[in-house]
């Protein structure tokens, strides 16, 4: 049975984008949000742009995870500073800070910013903002690592998930890299694009292809037998054996 996941992360309040999900969602089984769905930069507006993302998520029409990331906690009536204006929007089918549930077979926990690392379970997939620490996911092109050092050791040392879905760096170096038996994904930001970068899941064809406006899409195989394979190609073509080969063979140095 096909299992599709539409992954996104740090829309930074942008109201088109989330009604561009909204539009996307009958197309997938679940829709994540990997945090930063605020922008605290333009903190005169927070209070505006929490109701209007706040109506747009309760009407959200289909499965949708997400987690806060560091633009998206707020003070609350008690001085005190957090997500908190995530709380009113847990129901049936919509999942925030602290949730595990099951959806198509697959176990998911959505993992809140500066929230401990719990001990990771097979076949688990976390959603969470940032990614680990020390691999290509979590540095910037500048060369900056702004990677989660607990997550990263977790990873490292074969107690992290399956899989992470992650965002907070904009502009990675790679959006897809294995840390141990961990797949780490980020699909970046893109500020003037008219859609949000994102990167689609499918289990049935075992793949998860990045999508950004302007740019051929790119995938990676979701195989741990095939983990560091990473395919360019065009939209909708099916990647033939002996591309797979050349590719691996041009990949090597992305092998962790």
């Amino acid at each position: 049975m096909s299992f599709r996941i539409l992954h996104t992360a740090d829309l930074h309040g942008r109201i088109d984008w989330l009604r561009w999900l909204h539009r996307q969602a009958p197309e997938f089984d679940l829709v994540v949000i990997a945090g930063d769905l605020l922008d605290l930069r333009d903190d005169r507006r927070t209070k505006q742009k929490i109701d209007q993302i706040s109506a747009l998520l309760q009407s959200f029409p289909g499965p949708l995870a997400f987690c806060s990331g560091n633009h998206d906690p707020v003070p609350s009536d008690h001085g005190e500073e957090g997500p908190y204006w995530f709380r009113p929007l847990r129901r049936r089918n919509l999942w925030i800070d602290g949730d595990r549930f099951k959806l198509g077979g697959h176990d998911f926990h959505c993992l809140g910013w500066g929230n401990p690392v719990p001990p990771g379970r097979t076949g688990e997939v976390w959603i969470t903002h940032a990614p680990p620490d020390g691999c290509i996911v979590g540095g910037s092109r500048y060369g900056h690592d702004f990677g989660d050092f607990e997550l990263g050791q977790a990873c490292r040392t074969e107690h992290g998930p399956s899989m992470v879905l992650c965002g907070h760096i904009h502009a990675p170096q790679c959006w897809q890299a294995r840390v141990g038996q961990t797949l780490v994904l980020n699909p970046g930001h893109a500020t003037d694009a008219p859609y949000p970068n994102h990167i689609v899941l499918d289990f049935d064809r075992g793949e998860a292809q990045l999508r950004r406006h302007g740019h051929r899409h790119e995938a990676v195989l979701l195989s741990e037998n095939d983990r560091l394979v990473n395919v360019l190609k065009e939209r909708r073509e099916t990647p033939d054996q002996r591309t797979i080969v050349a590719v691996i063979q041009q990949t090597a140095s992305l092998r962790r």
